[in-house]
């Protein structure tokens, strides 16, 4: 998560997972890279006080997809201006980046 980034949960669906990250049973957050949609739940990971990242369940490839909107099962993501979706470093996981 890059930016100024702003969220809303549901405070009595939070459940923390020691040395990982958090669950958020409903989360929005939203960003300079777009906005991202869990009412199905997401995990989030903290780094150096800050938010890092936002965990969920990889796009449905059945579904139709658009170049700025994905979705997945508990999700809609719908990317920011000059950002993108790519391959992450593990088969399988995407990340959102900046359009080089």
């Amino acid at each position: 998560l890059t930016g100024e980034i702003n969220y809303q949960f549901q405070p009595y669906d939070v459940h923390a997972l020691d040395g990982i990250g958090t669950v958020y049973g409903t989360l929005r957050a939203t960003g300079p890279w777009g906005v991202i949609e869990c009412p199905g739940g997401a995990l989030m990971t903290v780094g150096r006080r800050k938010m890092r990242s936002v965990h969920v369940s990889a796009p449905d490839p059945l579904r139709e997809q658009t170049a700025d909107a994905i979705e997945g099962d508990g999700w809609t993501l719908r990317l920011g201006r000059g950002y993108i979706l790519a391959r992450g470093r593990r088969d399988g996981d995407w990340i959102v980046m900046r359009e080089q």
